[in-house]
């Protein structure tokens, strides 16, 4: 097994040759279809593998954090078959903006909360399905519509300090019975 000094742009060579960085903070070794990279301590800080059957390339950090960047251009995930994120933790992006164009948004959660100075939502048609929705509207909540049709299965109850109903036409109330008063 050789041991040489990594010199910019040299391959790693053969496999269990050992490559060394100049100042001796990490060390380099192919073992098999793995490369491993080790501090001067020893300690594995990062491993690339590919697994020959599939081609399956894996990049693993197994003792730290990993990060991906490119100070002066962008980072790009593109699969084929799709990208997934998968983490026991929480996933975060924080960006100016955040811009999704797709066929479907499917999103499953026990709790979604958003938080925002203003929400605009533009859709062909809005299906709103609950077993129990509750609006608190601080100030005025003006809903506009051609026709606007209200069904209730059980009681349909208005409570408020005043009421106004105003018609251009005629205003129809049928009842079994109408109870004014």
């Amino acid at each position: 097994m050789g041991r040489d000094i990594l010199e910019r742009n040299e391959p790693l060579g053969w496999p269990g040759r050992t490559v060394t960085t100049t100042n001796g903070a990490a060390r380099a070794t192919v073992e098999g279809d793995t490369i491993t990279v080790r501090y001067g301590t020893g300690t594995t800080c990062l491993t690339v593998s590919i697994d020959a059957r599939d081609g399956k390339l894996r990049l693993e950090a197994p003792t730290g954090d990993l990060e991906l960047a490119a100070p002066t251009g962008a980072v790009r995930l593109s699969g084929a078959e799709g990208i997934v994120l998968d983490t026991e933790e929480s996933l975060a992006c924080a960006a100016r903006e955040v811009r999704v164009r797709t066929g479907r948004w499917d999103a499953r959660t026990a709790m979604a909360q958003w938080r925002t100075d203003r929400w605009q939502l533009d859709a062909g048609i809005l299906r709103e399905r609950a077993e129990h929705a509750v609006r608190d509207v601080r100030d005025t909540l003006e809903q506009r519509a051609g026709r606007i049709r209200l069904k209730a299965r059980g009681l349909f109850q208005v409570l408020s300090g005043q009421t106004t109903m105003r018609a251009k036409g005629n205003t129809a109330i049928d009842g079994k019975r109408v109870l004014l008063g």
